[in-house]
């Protein structure tokens, strides 16, 4: 039977037995709140499992004017709580507007299971880059004091960075199976038996040696990188034929290693092609907005068309970070001959010879 003032839904078995372990351990911490009837405000779990076992427990008594204020009062010591789940934030968040009258659909909606409590969060205008001036537009600033504001600000914080966390734990799993992979394959050499005419190469970057190993809290990527040190040893120039094309892709702030790169590998630098993305990026000076590839040649080798620009705009690719559209490798194909290879390669292409860890 559900108590007169239990306003919010009963916890789940397991949250529960998860806090009669603990008071069987600790006994009950926090103060039951009643009102002058005797009535519980706030504790009705911790009553139920004290008077299970016999144990004691400390009451607070509570007088209100109005029952209204009473019933405020209980919703507001669950809405400032970080326990809870999305669903019972906004079922709390709900009640409270309709305490003070306020007819909301968002209220409605948020009684719902299915709604969590960064979504709600959101909505209100409480996420981690959200001031105090944009607050003032919800209904939420408009009914709560100072204190409980800065308690639901201080929860939408928390679970951003406890979302960033489990996120980055996912990263790294990525990345140590990624290098497992790259570890147990067989080298470029091995793979590959017979010379290109036209080579991709899209180097896995390692960022820390130019200054900014986390620029603009710039996501790792989950994939195994290389030093410019391990890239200049690498082996690419002994898969190109005599005479040969290499597309090098690289960053705006990348370019002089890129040059190096050339050299390292047995290519003249002949011009760079641009990619025009559709979005802005990330940079400390100017957002980064384009991206570029070097067109290097060994031998002589012309291209097999003479109307193509410099640039191109394109959307990224379908693998996400890092991806390179697929208009790029249409463009390749329609100015060098095949065969075809492409060095670090995210995944399979048709007419092409791929190489790379994440296949």
């Amino acid at each position: 039977m559900v108590a007169r003032y239990q306003l919010l839904t009963r916890l789940r078995s397991e949250e529960l037995a998860a806090l009669e372990a603990d008071i069987l351990a600790r006994g009950v911490l926090v103060p039951v709140e009643v009102d002058d009837e005797g009535q519980v405000l706030d504790g009705h779990n911790r009553v139920q499992i004290a008077d299970k076992h016999g144990l004691k427990y400390e009451t607070i008594v509570r007088q209100f004017e109005t029952e209204r204020e009473k019933r405020e009062h209980i919703y507001r010591l669950n809405l400032c709580r970080r326990h809870m789940e999305g669903w019972q934030w906004g079922q709390a968040f709900a009640g409270l507007l309709a305490e003070r009258g306020v007819e909301s659909k968002r209220g409605r909606r948020w009684n719902s299971k299915s709604v969590t409590i960064t979504e709600l969060a959101a909505e209100v205008g409480v996420g981690p880059d959200t001031t105090k001036h944009r607050l003032a537009q919800w209904d939420l600033y408009k009914i709560l004091t100072a204190a409980e504001q800065e308690a639901v600000l201080e929860k939408s914080k928390t679970l951003a960075q406890v979302k960033r966390e489990r996120k980055e734990r996912k990263r790294e799993a990525k990345r140590r199976a990624n290098a497992e992979a790259i570890a147990n394959a067989p080298t470029l050499g091995e793979a590959l038996a017979h010379p290109f005419s036209t080579i991709v190469v899209d180097p896995p970057w390692d960022w820390s040696d130019e200054g900014d190993v986390d620029q603009l809290g710039r996501a790792r990527p989950t994939y195994k990188t290389m030093t410019l040190e391990e890239l200049l040893a690498f082996p690419l120039g002994e898969r190109a034929d005599k005479d040969c094309h290499l597309y090098l892709w690289i960053t705006n702030r990348s370019l002089p290693k890129g040059f190096s790169l050339l050299d390292a590998w047995g290519f003249r630098y002949v011009t760079c092609i641009t990619w025009c993305k559709s979005s802005f990026g990330m940079g400390n000076y100017f957002s980064g907005s384009t991206e570029h590839v070097l067109f290097g040649v060994r031998g002589s080798l012309s291209l097999q068309r003479k109307d193509v620009g410099t640039w191109f705009a394109a959307d990224r690719g379908p693998q996400g970070h890092s991806s390179k559209p697929d208009e790029f490798y249409t463009l390749v194909e329609s100015c060098s001959p095949a065969p075809y290879l492409d060095v670090f390669s995210r995944r399979e292409r048709d007419g092409w010879t791929c190489w790379g860890g994440e296949l």
